[in-house]
């Protein structure tokens, strides 16, 4: 299996030098000029060779629309694999799977928990692709996808509409059709990056062997840690959401482009690029779309300048050091980020503020402009 994975990753290394020879990032192109050579260089299976061709131009297009170019071939060094589920891979009786190889099929017995097991057994969810990863202490880890079909919804019928702000001060504040509000601080998760970059600042200035290895070992436990944060924040979000309301519409702000502001200062720069506000947003998204709650996302702009009161939209309507709002027309006075939510609130059910829907069949009326 160890071999397996090595010829792969040497396959992708392959395609990667050769697109960036050519400069060519299209699929369809790259496969019939280099599907051949894979297979007599590498002896990759069939799928194996289309898949280690699709990862490498999934690679570089993704690069293209982040508009990062590169003068050298991306070089791949992780020891992982893509499994086509069910050529690649299947699972058998008895806690075992079959996982294809240059050298044929092999059963691996495995172990998994009682939560995953559940979704494995059950109908209702479907097995896809997944990734075998190899540990450098010798642990294997198939990481597998299963996906369920999801019954489509509409606007019509709707009780209920919790706005959701994601910001850097609180991670998450929400505030329902009640004007019922809950904030989810960040304080914690602030903390812990300053923690993180200011070991890997210590660790990289020293440069020792020790320090190298302190780095390393340290190096995906600031993801962990948010990714964890992030799933129980979006959890209670859409638990809280179902208490209260029974088909409710979560509502949030679409925030593609906003790491591409120009004149900002180094440190808001490095705390905008280690915001992670779009994993927060999957995460509410997915599991609100798995049990039936439609989400939409609206324009975001000054929705921190809008009194929720009287509509009055001004600058100065906001304090950013104190984070409070308040009014300049009739008054009214709140926290900031209460008042953005409150906003995304009643712009969750405007047409012309709703710029896309997650599952959701629209009705005509509701369609974004």
């Amino acid at each position: 299996m160890e071999k397996t994975v090595d010829q792969y990753v040497k396959a992708m290394n392959f395609v990667s030098r050769f697109a960036m020879a050519h400069k060519t990032w299209n699929n369809y192109v790259i496969h019939q000029h280099v599907y051949g050579d894979i297979r007599k260089r590498f002896g990759l299976r069939s799928q194996m060779t289309v898949s280690a061709i699709r990862d490498v131009t999934a690679r570089y297009n993704g690069q293209l629309k982040k508009n990062r170019t590169h003068a050298t071939p991306v070089t791949f060094k992780r020891k992982a694999m893509r499994l086509n589920y069910p050529r690649d891979y299947g699972f058998k009786p008895n806690d075992t799977v079959s996982i294809n190889t240059i050298h044929g099929r092999m059963g691996v017995s495995y172990k998994c928990g009682t939560y995953q097991r559940a979704l494995l057994d059950s109908d209702d969810w479907k097995v896809k692709s997944s990734v075998l990863t190899i540990r450098k202490d010798g642990v294997i880890l198939l990481y597998v996808v299963v996906e369920k079909e999801i019954p489509p919804t509409s606007f019509l019928n709707k009780d209920g509409v919790v706005g959701v702000d994601v910001g850097m001060n609180f991670v998450a504040v929400t505030t329902d059709t009640t004007d019922t509000s809950r904030f989810y601080g960040g304080g914690t998760v602030k903390y812990k990056r300053w923690l993180f970059q200011k070991h890997r600042t210590e660790g990289q200035s020293k440069g020792t062997r020790s320090a190298k290895r302190f780095l390393h070992r340290i190096r995906r436990r600031e993801r962990r840690f948010v990714t964890d944060q992030n799933h129980c924040i979006a959890k209670d979000i859409v638990t809280k959401a179902l208490q209260r309301f029974n088909s409710p519409i979560i509502a949030m702000e679409d925030l593609k482009g906003i790491r591409q502001q120009k004149y900002i200062g180094k440190t808001h720069r490095t705390r905008l690029n280690t915001w992670a506000f779009y994993q927060l947003q999957q995460f509410i998204e997915y599991k609100a779309v798995e049990r039936g709650i439609l989400v939409v996302y609206v324009d975001p702009k000054y929705t921190s300048q809008t009194c929720p009161k009287c509509g009055h939209v001004e600058k100065g309507n906001r304090n950013r050091k104190l984070h409070q709002f308040k009014c300049k027309a009739c008054t009214y006075t709140s926290n900031d980020d209460r008042v953005a939510s409150m906003i995304i609130r009643d712009r969750g059910v405007v047409p012309r503020y709703i710029r896309g829907t997650r599952g959701t069949c629209q009705v005509p009326s509701c369609n974004a402009s």
